[in-house]
């Protein structure tokens, strides 16, 4: 077990020290540079906004089913269908928050903020299936998987900015809509890779293993997981988001704290990558 935290604990280090930096400090930057301090800025106050919410979709189900997975490994069958079942309908509330509270803020675009929760969504979905990889013992190829959105990102904008398929310049759209696509593609390739492990259910499977009552089980198992995603997101986003809604300056004290903070929101991304490996580990022990 020592070999194997270590082997992957490297492995985890070295994928996203060469992917994850580079998209933040290059792909992301020159997004910002391209865009201008106020529309980067505006997009940067309607994500924290969208981030104020996430414990409504997240609603700590990615930690929970960290550690239970990894403890019940033989309940799989079970557990997987109504923990997507359970993320289903807790996204579909944590969009209808978010678009039902910007309407007491004037200057929230309802239409970004719809795009911006839909690839938040996704990303937290594709760290929900990981959740699964990671919790049947699949280390090493979690590891892989770690920055592989980030790394179709840094394809895809990339293209983008430097190759578009137009002449028009590069736009705020383009940005959310290359997250997006990278963000399904993501999902795809680990879904795929997470049914390779798992029995072949078919749409009859799924039916026989689902259960109404468990989604509300599941919540109230996830319950504490979610007070610290809320208080933590609040400590952590509330701030870009009220520079945006206090200076009416279109975004542009937004931006120049989004530049800042990428270096913050970086160091963070290894602050997690040590749990995330050791939760699932130490919970199967």
């Amino acid at each position: 077990m020592k070999k194997q935290f270590v082997l992957n604990m490297v492995l985890l280090f070295v994928i996203n020290l060469l992917v994850k930096p580079f998209y933040v400090f290059s792909v992301e930057t020159d997004v910002q540079n391209l865009l201008g301090t106020q529309t980067f800025g505006m997009y940067f106050y309607h994500l924290n906004f969208v981030f104020l919410f996430q414990f409504i979709g997240d609603f700590g189900l990615q930690t929970w089913n960290h550690q239970f997975i990894s403890k019940n490994r033989e309940k799989i069958n079970f557990i997987l269908p109504n923990v997507m079942a359970t993320k289903t309908l807790l996204s579909l509330m944590w969009l209808t928050c978010v678009l039902a509270f910007s309407w007491f803020i004037s200057d929230l675009a309802s239409d970004m903020l719809f795009l911006i929760t839909l690839n938040v969504i996704l990303s937290t979905l594709f760290i929900l299936i990981r959740s699964f990889i990671s919790g049947l013992g699949y280390y090493t190829t979690d590891s892989l998987l770690s920055a592989l959105d980030k790394l179709l990102m840094i394809v895809v904008l990339s293209y983008l900015m430097y190759f578009g398929v137009t002449e028009e310049p590069f736009t705020l759209n383009d940005f959310i809509y290359g997250q997006m696509f990278s963000l399904i593609l993501a999902n795809g390739v680990a879904l795929v890779i997470l049914l390779q492990h798992l029995p072949s259910w078919g749409i009859s499977g799924i039916i026989k293993y689902f259960q109404w009552h468990s989604l509300w089980d599941t919540l109230q198992k996830c319950a504490p997981y979610a007070l610290i995603l809320f208080l933590m997101m609040s400590y952590n986003k509330l701030d870009g988001f009220l520079l945006g809604f206090l200076q009416e300056d279109n975004g542009k004290q937004a931006g120049i704290y989004a530049a800042s903070y990428r270096i913050y929101d970086a160091a963070n991304m290894f602050l997690y990558m040590v749990p995330a490996l050791v939760l699932p580990m130490f919970s199967n022990m």
